[in-house]
């Protein structure tokens, strides 16, 4: 079974749609606070040889995006959970939902103290922060719906 296509808009409401969605993203109010987004390059440390690859990163919220060029398809999303300096120098481990740990670096000491900075908020914006997760009520193709109270006020989502 194929999923259908969208159909295309002509270009003058794509503009529109366009210019839309950045009004929305201006004026959008978020429940915690809005999104942690940076983009920027880090090495991330091989296991075996430690070797350190080039990747261009993407964050947004807590998914740490990491893609081989700019242009390319991505190659990993990390799910930050805690972010904290390294011994090395320039070095940041991250630290998934999973417990599994990766260090990145970075270039400059200006770089280290921006993706530090974001990582640790994006951290602080886990979904146990601010919500007591119960039991799974379904499941999709989409995503997971579970059962929760909000941490701040008791209110059931």
């Amino acid at each position: 079974m194929t999923k259908p296509q969208r159909p295309e808009l002509p270009s003058e409401e794509q503009d529109q749609s366009s210019a839309a969605l950045q009004v929305f993203r201006r004026r959008a109010t978020f429940r915690h606070g809005h999104p942690v987004e940076m983009t920027g390059t880090l090495f991330k440390e091989g296991k075996t040889f430690k070797m350190k690859k080039k990747f261009v990163c993407k964050l947004h919220d807590a998914a740490l995006t990491l893609y081989a060029k700019e242009d390319s398809a991505a190659i990993k999303t990390v799910t930050v959970a805690k972010c904290v300096p390294g011994s090395r120098k320039f070095e940041l481990c991250v630290m998934d939902i999973t417990h599994h740990t990766t260090s990145f670096f970075t270039e400059t000491e200006e770089s280290y103290v921006a993706w530090h900075e974001a990582l640790k908020k994006a951290s602080d914006r886990n979904i146990e922060s601010f919500y007591t997760l119960g039991p799974i009520l379904g499941k999709g193709s989409y995503g997971t719906v579970r059962y929760g109270h909000s941490i701040a006020d008791g209110e059931t989502v």
